[in-house]
């Protein structure tokens, strides 16, 4: 019992002994130091513009087919890793062992978000929103780590991607360099085993239903019958058939029978109704709109052309122009044939135009009071060839005369 004791015990150190020089051979990952928050905010402001895009999280986020729910024990995606394989290569030309600081993520992501080239969903915290960002960028480096030391996982992702997808995806990992004596038990470590809660990649749309089985056929899961067959069941059976009655009978039925209006009938009746509605409408309005045409060529042609006398009168003398006459012609050397017309309310000097044949207006009066005076004035005036604003200065003083006299 001795010597088995003694053995068991030897046993024991041997066994010891070894797992701690395994733990001692194991290497463990660590961030390289003088990776700075600048370097990594570069590289997130670059991958941005390059996209044109201020959204980090649209162009990390899982792709359509998945994961809706991930880990840091979530098994490699190759169209996850495809889609994010250009920001991927870029953090490990900072990190080839493909480490990060995770405080220097989280500060590189507040610069940007300070300086307005990141953003962010107002409706969450952004504190928030940042480490759900930088947990994503990690765990994709993670992913790339796996698939770096495991060839046949390698393998079944390949088969997954087309041949562009695959190249891009061998090219970051060309990038990546893990000491020999790293193993896959070592990938989870620090702050990556206190992470082990998954993170949703996007919110579940609408509320979980209750699934409800399917109802067996049974009479009160029936739908009710068509209203037809109620009326054939409400049908009165004393009432005699066609076959029962004479044929008497049946001829006063037909003589009595007055058919419904159709529904297609009622329908074109009311329509038929509105058409002429709606055109005794457009005639009367035409009529009326007719009417205001007329009535408003006519007075702007009354306006136009006023009542001229109706007959002109010869030509007079300067004595005769102090006579009340309503018009008269005179001759002038510098305006030619010349006219005075006088109305009740206006009056006018006009010159004979030969090269469009028409009366043109020389001067005019229209102050009701003194009109006729002013323009009787005002014809020996355009007799010496006073011009039109000499003209305009005569009547004037003309004018003030007549009214200190009054």
């Amino acid at each position: 019992m001795a010597a088995l004791s003694l053995i068991l015990e030897e046993r024991k150190r041997q066994s010891g002994q070894a797992q701690r020089e395994s733990f001692s051979s194991k290497v463990r990952l660590v961030a390289d130091p003088t990776t700075s928050v600048a370097d990594l905010a570069k590289v997130f402001r670059q991958y941005l513009e390059h996209h044109k895009s201020e959204d980090l999280w649209a162009l990390i986020c899982p792709p359509p087919s998945g994961p809706h729910s991930y880990s840091w024990q979530t098994s490699p995606q190759p169209q996850w890793l495809a889609k994010t394989a250009g920001l991927l290569y870029d953090l490990l030309v900072l990190a080839p062992n493909s480490k990060l600081a995770s405080k220097k993520v989280l500060s590189s992501l507040d610069l940007l978000y300070k300086s307005k080239v990141l953003w962010l969903p107002p409706n969450r915290q952004p504190q928030a929103t940042m480490d759900r960002l930088d947990t994503t960028v990690r765990i994709l480096l993670a992913m790339l780590r796996s698939l770096k030391m495991n060839e046949e996982l390698r393998s079944k992702c390949w088969r997954l991607l087309g041949r562009e997808e695959q190249v891009m995806l061998e090219i970051a990992l060309d990038k990546l360099q893990l000491p020999p004596g790293y193993c896959a038990e070592s990938q989870i470590k620090g702050g990556e085993e206190d992470s082990g809660q998954e993170i949703q990649a996007a919110p579940i749309p609408g509320d979980l239903v209750i699934f409800q089985p399917m109802k067996t056929s049974s009479s009160w899961s029936l739908k009710t019958p068509p209203s037809i067959f109620a009326k054939i069941l409400a049908m009165d059976v004393e009432k005699p058939s066609s076959h029962d009655l004479s044929e008497n009978a049946l001829l006063a039925d037909a003589g009595a029978f007055v058919p419904e209006v159709s529904k297609s009938e009622k329908k074109k009746k009311k329509l038929t109704e509105k058409k002429k509605s709606k055109t005794l409408k457009v005639v009367k309005k035409e009529k009326t709109e007719s009417k205001t045409k007329d009535m408003a060529k006519k007075n702007a042609r009354n306006k136009a052309s006023p009542k001229k006398p109706s007959k002109e009168q010869g030509l007079l003398t300067l004595a005769e122009i102090l006579e009340d006459v309503s018009s008269f012609k005179f001759e002038c050397p510098t305006y030619g044939s010349c006219k005075l017309e006088m109305y009740s309310e206006k009056s006018y000097i006009r010159q004979w135009n030969q090269s469009d044949k028409k009366w043109r207006l020389i001067i005019g009066s229209c102050d009701k009071t003194y009109h006729r005076q002013l323009c009787r004035r005002l014809v020996p005036e355009v007799q010496r060839g006073k011009n039109a604003a000499d003209l305009k200065m005569i009547r004037e003083k003309f004018l003030d005369d007549l009214k200190d006299v009054d």
